[in-house]
């Protein structure tokens, strides 16, 4: 049905305490969707850690649009913006939540809800869209780091694209930061974002717990406002 392209980033003596296993991965379809999606495996230094990952997705094009499906109908954002996702989030049937056009085509945006079908539980995401202007340095470089590592709000370091002074975004070349938030849990029989040596039958095995996550995205079909 496609291909996928996987990176792993694993530290040494994982998966003893305070050492990292990250998984990125790339899941291209015959259809035309595709998948942009990372993990962490464990185990880090503690049981009461949440993950918050960042994507940085630049669209081709230079006259993009962006909508948010919202009481039933797609409304477009007309400035830089900011929305998580809670229990109050609305999706279209398919379980849409955003979409990206230009005049010809676009994409629907999927996020993780645990649908995916990899152990992830849900993204709980923010997603920011920036306007990208050539020349400004927004993440096209290498970042060593975008922002503090614990905030529990929107502060995750994209906002600084946005504020204090949100741009137009009508018709113009795009990026959208998605950010997830997984927990991780060493709970038996309910563990996730992480990982253990399990001894069996006389041997240490790793036992992994992976917690995916990362939006889908369905090729659209320019119709309209539908």
């Amino acid at each position: 049905i496609g291909f996928v392209l996987e990176q792993t980033y694993r530290s040494e003596a994982w998966p003893t305490p305070c050492n990292y296993n990250y998984r990125q991965r790339y899941e291209f379809y015959n259809d035309g969707k595709f998948r942009v999606s990372c993990a962490s495996i464990g185990r880090g230094c503690g049981n009461t850690g949440t993950y918050r990952p960042v994507f940085r997705i630049a669209f081709a094009g230079e006259q993009n649009n962006f909508y948010e499906w919202n009481q039933n109908t797609w409304q477009p954002w007309q400035n830089e913006k900011w929305n998580a996702q809670g229990s109050l989030t609305s999706y279209t049937a398919e379980g849409y939540q955003y979409k990206i056009e230009n005049t010809q085509a676009g994409y629907y945006m999927e996020p993780g809800r645990g649908q995916f079908n990899d152990g992830g539980r849900g993204d709980f995401n923010y997603v920011y869209v920036t306007k990208h202007i050539n020349g400004r340095d927004e993440g096209e470089n290498d970042l060593v780091t975008i922002g503090p590592c614990c905030n529990t709000d929107y502060h995750q370091g994209p906002e600084k694209f946005i504020e204090p002074q949100p741009e137009d975004i009508q018709n113009s070349s795009l990026v959208v930061w998605y950010v997830a938030q997984m927990r991780n849990d060493d709970r038996k029989g309910n563990e996730y974002c992480w990982a253990e040596n399990v001894l069996e039958n006389g041997v240490w095995n790793t036992k992994v717990y992976p917690c995916f996550c990362g939006p889908m995205f369905i090729p659209a079909t320019k119709t309209g406002n539908k």
